[in-house]
């Protein structure tokens, strides 16, 4: 699974112009409940996209899985405007607890640095905010607490 973090300025629009450059065949659209965030899903038989518009975070961002993830997300990257790893870090400055929470969306499959300090200081906080932030990029990344 690759997950790509969309800016903030990437709205369904820009979304659906992508779908449609790349011929990504549309396969479901689930609403947003209280509990699961909006997905749009496109796929084949060899691979599924999801952009998510994740709520709980105030996130968008695509899920791949299957066959050549690279070149979907360099698709991706190619088509929208995107974050990486060090523009999440970046934003701990001025948006703490918000890149904490997009930690888990682009963080690494395993806990390596400087991420893995991040959220363990950020576990550790005074702060409910950042805690909470901690626990959501934890379970988003599958990593032990």
């Amino acid at each position: 699974m690759t997950r790509v973090l969309l800016a903030k300025d990437v709205d369904r629009d820009a979304i659906d112009a992508a779908a449609r450059a790349h011929g990504w065949p549309l396969l479901n659209v689930f609403r947003r409940t209280e509990a699961r965030p909006r997905q749009i899903v496109f796929g084949s038989a060899e691979w599924i996209l999801t952009f998510i518009e994740d709520h709980r975070i105030d996130a968008r961002y695509a899920v791949i899985e299957g066959h050549d993830e690279d070149t979907l997300a360099e698709a991706i990257r190619a088509s929208l405007t995107t974050l990486d790893l060090d523009d999440v870090l970046a934003m701990l400055a001025t948006e703490r607890v918000r890149a904490l929470c997009w930690l888990g969306v682009i963080g690494p499959a395993t806990p390596t640095e400087p991420v893995a300090s991040l959220l363990a200081a950020a576990a550790a906080s005074e702060d409910r905010a950042e805690r909470d932030a901690a626990s959501f990029a934890y379970q988003a990344l599958g990593w032990p607490t």
